[in-house]
């Protein structure tokens, strides 16, 4: 077995072995993971999704003593959709993929199309009427690779499509996110299912008074030693995102804790960075956030059409306080619109009539009535 990093920095000793311990599980079972049957990949999922019921009034409660939100608060609504809610849609979408995994028949409930490339483009969404009401005009294709015909579409599925290299194993440290609460978990699940690796999810220091919860919900997981779920601060971090078990590592944070990780602190990381030469050359994924633009297409805009966009540009900014990835950062308006006044006015009435959170939590009367 690889030696784990000599003198860690920083970090008790009980906690390298607490972390060095949950590393060699992980190990021990990464290769067998891959070969995991269908069957038993959805019963663990399904103990997962009961451990999500049982745990998402506890779950919305803990997130919102986290942000000093009354239970009563119509903000309350942000924690179970971007937490519970999204957890359980996702463990359902991933239990519908895997019972039909197997299934040659399911790939042409799917519409497709030929692209200009003459490649097959097959639409995955929308799927249910949920989909179409939820995210009204909105559609995502996979495209697949040149030479992939209808007749060959099955054999993109499942295992078939895997390649021998990709059954093999890894394991992978999930650095998880500390901003909207079911990132990480959902994180581990993508990991686990999606790459067929097994995961150490280290939990975001914001997110700890969460971490029984995530622990209770992903207990199947632990329990058939593919997942370990730790806490702890940049030197925990520090020490996993160098440690030889480690194979491949997926972060949601910030662009410097991301050059951190790929180029090293300080200086010395700067100028790697600036000369393109990584110090950790494992596979990094990342989720950094960015610049979202929202943009604002013209047109004769009734007085309620106004008001309601703008309370969606409000929200889009506002959710989580701002405090999410694809927060909406640039607003871009046409300037020869003859309403873009009207628009304006409108938008800062919904920005100003939300509370400041930490106060008054409770929205009175008409969002924008002006």
């Amino acid at each position: 077995m690889t030696k784990p990093p000599s003198e860690p920095i920083g970090i008790a000793s009980a906690k390298v072995a607490e972390l060095d311990v949950a590393l060699q599980r992980l190990d021990a079972s990464k290769t067998r993971w891959p070969a995991a049957s269908t069957t038993e990949r959805i019963a663990l999922l399904k103990r997962v999704r009961a451990g999500v019921l049982d745990q998402a009034e506890t779950w919305v409660d803990v997130a919102l003593k986290l942000k000093a939100l009354p239970v009563d608060s119509p903000l309350a609504g942000e924690e179970w959709s971007s937490g519970p809610w999204v957890m359980l849609t996702t463990v359902d979408l991933l239990l519908e993929t895997l019972s039909q995994a197997d299934n040659p028949l399911f790939v042409e409930g799917f519409p497709t199309r030929t692209t200009r490339s003459d490649q097959l483009a097959v639409e995955v969404f929308p799927r249910t009427l949920f989909d179409r009401l939820l995210m009204s005009g909105v559609t995502a294709e996979v495209w697949m690779e040149p030479g992939v015909d209808q007749a060959g579409l099955a054999s993109t599925m499942g295992r078939q499509a895997c390649s021998s290299a990709a059954l093999e194993g890894k394991l992978s440290l999930v650095l998880g996110a500390g901003n909207i609460s079911s990132i990480a978990p959902l994180d581990a699940l993508h990991k686990l299912f999606t790459d067929d690796s097994v995961v150490l999810l280290k939990l975001n220091p914001v997110m700890d008074p969460l971490a029984d919860v995530f622990v209770q919900i992903m207990a199947p997981m632990t329990a058939a030693g593919v997942l370990e779920i730790v806490s702890g601060g940049a030197d925990v971090g520090a020490y996993l995102t160098g440690h030889p078990m480690i194979e491949t590592i997926h972060i949601t944070g910030s662009g410097l804790s991301h050059d951190a990780i790929v180029f090293g602190p300080g200086a010395d990381g700067a100028a790697r960075r600036a000369e393109a030469s990584p110090l950790n050359i494992r596979p990094i994924t990342s989720e950094l956030g960015g610049v979202s633009p929202t943009i604002v297409v013209p047109g004769r805009w009734s007085a309620a059409d106004l008001r309601f966009q703008a309370e969606h540009v409000a929200t889009q900014k506002l959710h989580n306080s701002g405090f999410n990835c694809v927060a909406t950062q640039v607003l871009i308006l046409p300037a020869d619109w003859d309403q873009v006044d009207a628009f304006e006015h409108k938008l800062r009435l919904a920005v100003d009539l939300i509370p400041v959170r930490g106060q008054d939590q409770h929205l009175g009367g008409d969002a924008v009535e002006a």
